[in-house]
């Protein structure tokens, strides 16, 4: 049986794709006869241009019917999985990736996607099967270290990642994609991670920024990979118009990309502002101008030093309302348990600077807020200070070596093992501070009702005096907080 004839329409939709026309390219795959459409290399074409349009569900309708029809190459399987990545169907995607690395064992990329996406389920030995069979030729070899440092650093194997760096300094002609690298060394002995950061900047002199000093989050040299995270930041820095553009053609970051927008229009405009925003120079302590009603904020940043937005953002809303507000740093990585060292080396002398610091804003009224590891503090020095509420997105509520075994929590094994190896119990657990507060403060607890970890810690604290969980229907991980914006729920803690 001879093959099919090529089709004029189908070479001319071809080209009209390669020269950024996807919209032109549907038409003429569209003008042809129903049986032309019907075969699988028209359909799976016809995907990708849906996919360009952003027609997410006519993408997949066409890309399910090209695969019937018989087609099942490489690239019909990477725009699978990438359809699969944008509308959020995290268990599709694992399968499309599963059956790329299984057909295409070549494919660097698909089985760094699919140990990306282990990672984030807090598979570490699903990770480090994909690592393993990675190929180690080319772009293959970076992506095998960079992601054996970032499975070793949820292990907490400081050995492991010390080698690693190691071998990156020595076989990279580049430096990959590292996270939180500088928190990661300060967690190493210091001779270590002082000897690792300054072989690394005389390696690669453009990581100076990102390993000596902490900078802003709208620092021009310090731009996420991530569109939403790009795109929050162009609307902070007065850019609205490129972070539209960005988030209307960007396609790569799936079900985030729809928050950003919806926390991009939620921003309060400069006209509604009632005090001067903060400027965020990379402090420990960051205090606002005054404001004008006598309530003050205290937000308490969790392990990268922001509040899983830029602190700018939060200080938009706070400003929008007429109040006052602290912003907190971590610096010493314990939780704000041994204190904020810029105030103080203890928690009680932390305490004491920030009463010192309400009193100089005038403050009759108190709010805390801490996202991540920070709503740890912002429960314990909340009830400490007196507030009159507290709201928490994603909050850890203890850390003791049989509460993080019991709820399976394997993040931040480094620093974990080293709180614990300081305090004690009952300083690593928030339940006895709420049940002595007796109620005197309400503690709203926000955080995704399908993300287990978070659903351990929260519910920890079910029954405590005073604290009102808020499960948030539908959400697997551990970003809660654009909920907080988008449901309102920030507006209204701020302002009722």
């Amino acid at each position: 049986m001879s093959a099919p004839k090529p089709s004029p329409s189908l070479a001319m939709a071809r080209e009209a794709m390669q020269a950024g026309d996807p919209a032109g390219a549907l038409a003429l795959l569209q003008d042809m006869p129903p049986k032309l459409q019907a075969r699988p290399n028209v359909q799976a074409l016809a995907a990708s241009a849906h996919f360009a349009l952003g027609q997410d569900q006519d993408a997949l309708a066409a890309i399910r019917a090209a695969r019937t029809s018989g087609a099942d190459g490489q690239w019909v399987l990477q725009l699978l999985a990438r359809i699969q990545t944008r509308i959020g169907d995290q268990t599709g995607r694992a399968e499309t990736l599963a059956e790329l690395v299984e057909r295409f064992p070549q494919d660097a990329g698909a089985h760094r996607q699919l140990a990306m996406q282990h990672l984030g389920q807090g598979d570490l030995a699903a990770a480090a099967a994909c690592v393993a069979a990675m190929p180690a030729t080319g772009q293959g070899a970076a992506w095998r270290l960079a992601l054996g440092y970032q499975i070793a650093v949820k292990r907490g194997d400081a050995q492991e990642i010390t080698r690693i760096l190691h071998a990156i300094l020595a076989e990279c002609e580049t430096c990959p994609d590292l996270p939180n690298l500088r928190p990661v060394l300060a967690e190493l002995p210091p001779d270590v991670g002082q000897d690792l950061a300054g072989r690394l900047i005389a390696r690669w002199p453009e990581m100076a920024p990102q390993l000596q000093a902490r900078r802003s989050a709208l620092d021009p040299s310090q731009q996420p990979r991530q569109p939403d995270k790009q795109a929050l930041i162009l609307a902070l820095t007065g850019r609205a118009e490129e972070a539209g553009h960005l988030l209307a053609t960007d396609r790569a970051a799936g079900p985030e990309l729809a928050e950003a927008a919806a926390m991009i229009a939620a921003m309060p405009p400069d006209t509604a502002l009632r005090r001067p925003l903060i400027v965020d120079d990379g402090q420990d302590v960051i205090v606002s101008p005054q404001g004008e009603t006598g309530t003050t904020l205290i937000v308490f940043t969790g392990l990268a030093d922001q509040a899983m937005v830029p602190i700018e953002y939060i200080d938009r809303f706070c400003a929008a309302a007429g109040h006052s507000a602290i912003y907190l740093r971590d610096s010493g990585r314990t939780l704000y348990i041994a204190g904020a060292p810029a105030l103080a080396g203890d928690l009680e002398g932390t305490v004491t600077g920030l009463r010192a610091l309400l009193q100089d804003r005038q403050t009759s009224r108190l709010l805390c807020m801490g996202t991540s590891a920070g709503g740890f503090a912002a429960i314990r020095y909340g009830l400490r200070l007196g507030a009159d509420k507290v709201i928490c997105a994603s909050a850890p509520t203890s850390c003791t070596v049989d509460f993080v075994a019991a709820a399976g929590d394997n993040r931040g094994r480094l620093m974990m093992r080293r709180l614990q190896a300081r305090f004690t119990a009952t300083e690593l657990d928030l339940e006895p501070d709420l049940r002595a507060a007796s109620g005197r403060c309400a503690l709203d607890l926000w955080y995704g009702a399908e993300y287990p970890i978070d659903v351990a810690h929260a519910t920890h604290l079910a029954g405590c005096p005073g604290v009102h969980l808020r499960p948030i229907a539908g959400l697997d991980r551990h970003g809660s907080f654009a909920h907080l914006v988008i449901s309102g729920a920030l507006r209204e803690f701020l302002t009722q």
